[in-house]
């Protein structure tokens, strides 16, 4: 089990659990950030902070610290 921002770019994972509180699980639960979902992270920002992750057909873009409450593996 890993965090989402240590995930390879091209692999897919299954989200496990998700350790974050308050405003910030809300808002990644509404996008489908959820346990059971399978989600790639599909491009790293070149000055880093942000990786792009697709997730239920969509591609949307995530700051790397809200995503280290996001325990994953890889499928």
């Amino acid at each position: 089990m890993i965090s989402l921002d240590k995930v390879s770019i091209n692999k897919r994972c299954r989200i496990l659990k998700l350790d974050i509180e308050g405003n910030m699980l809300r808002r990644l639960l509404d996008i489908g950030i959820i346990p059971g979902a399978i989600i790639k992270k599909v491009l790293v920002s070149p000055f880093g902070g942000i990786s792009a992750y697709s997730i239920m057909g969509t591609t949307m873009a995530i700051r790397d610290k809200d995503v280290k409450g996001v325990f994953v593996e890889y499928e």
